[in-house]
């Protein structure tokens, strides 16, 4: 592994490390492959959501309890279901920003024409 900071970038993926979001997200969808893991992020951001609306009514136990959660969802469904942790090649604001996406298109069913594409080029 190559360290970038406080993230990593696997070198073994055989690419250079992406230059902007656009190159990022094929490598992004790559580590969530796993439907199983793509729905953990979803129930990740609904905990997340209900989290910061706890905390807005002063509920801040409430708050923390779905936060970690949500943090748990998403991080621990990369250990439990995929075998390696999450990564965001050594971009945290484009992981966010993947995270996101890859929330929405799982919802909406397009995440599948992405799948298709990624697989299709490998």
């Amino acid at each position: 592994m190559v360290s970038l900071g406080p993230c990593r970038y696997h070198a073994d993926m055989h690419t250079d490390p992406p230059q902007d979001f656009e190159t990022f997200w094929p490598q992004f969808l790559a580590q969530h492959q796993n439907p199983l893991v793509r729905w953990a992020h979803v129930a990740a951001l609904g905990c997340a959501i209900f989290a910061v609306s706890a905390a807005r009514r002063g509920r801040l136990g409430r708050a923390v309890v779905l936060g970690g959660a949500a943090a748990a969802l998403a991080v621990g469904a990369h250990h439990v279901l995929d075998g390696h942790g999450p990564q965001n090649l050594g971009q945290p604001l484009w992981g966010a920003r993947g995270f996101l996406r890859l929330c929405a298109r799982t919802v909406t069913g397009s995440i599948h024409d992405d799948l298709a594409r990624l697989n299709a080029s490998t």
